[in-house]
């Protein structure tokens, strides 16, 4: 791009889409590898045969590793009458969803709640906590300390949490300079 190389990691999926309208056409791969011919050089993409759909985010995605604890409405008590909470730590956050490393195996759709920790001091930093639906489950790099990598989308129950989680994220942009 701009005379420069475009690099892209290996591991990484590329969703190409081409045509417009309702004409457009999807499809996913990964590099396998560059191959130069005389001054030009092309990917060599291996496509992924599952279908994909295309969509625009409407929220900004924080990249951002933080801490945090989930868990389920159904998940047995334990001996002190809570409900377990289990350690997790994000990916990215964005005002509609995350993406989270953890070490339990949750089914499409179901319901998880996960606590944001506090960070800093203001009033906008405060730690919150979320309900989100899974929408998907992977498996997580090798090396990881976890096993998995789950993408929740929140729900709101009004505007206003929206707003507080917002608040939040523009509050990590800050401290962290993101």
């Amino acid at each position: 791009v701009n005379g420069k190389a475009l690099e892209v990691d290996e591991t990484q999926k590329l969703l190409i889409r081409y045509g417009s309208g309702s004409d457009a056409m999807i499809f996913a791969g990964f590099v396998d590898d560059t191959v130069k011919e005389g001054v030009r050089r092309y990917w060599k993409i291996r496509r992924v045969s599952e279908q994909r759909q295309f969509f625009q985010r409407a929220d900004e995605r924080v990249k951002v590793t933080l801490r945090v604890e989930y868990s389920q409405d159904t998940w047995a008590l334990n001996e002190d009458g809570e409900i377990p909470k289990e350690d997790g730590m994000t990916l990215d956050v964005s005002a509609g969803g995350a993406a989270i490393f953890m070490n339990r195996r949750f089914d499409v759709g179901e319901i998880v709640e996960l606590d944001l920790p506090r960070v800093g001091t203001s009033a906008q930093g405060q730690a919150l906590v979320e309900v989100g639906n899974v929408c998907w489950v992977r498996e997580a790099p090798k090396g990881s300390m976890y096993r998995l990598l789950c993408g929740l989308q929140f729900r709101f129950a009004d505007p206003s949490e929206k707003e507080q989680l917002q608040d939040y994220l523009t509050n990590v942009k800050e401290k962290y300079k993101l």
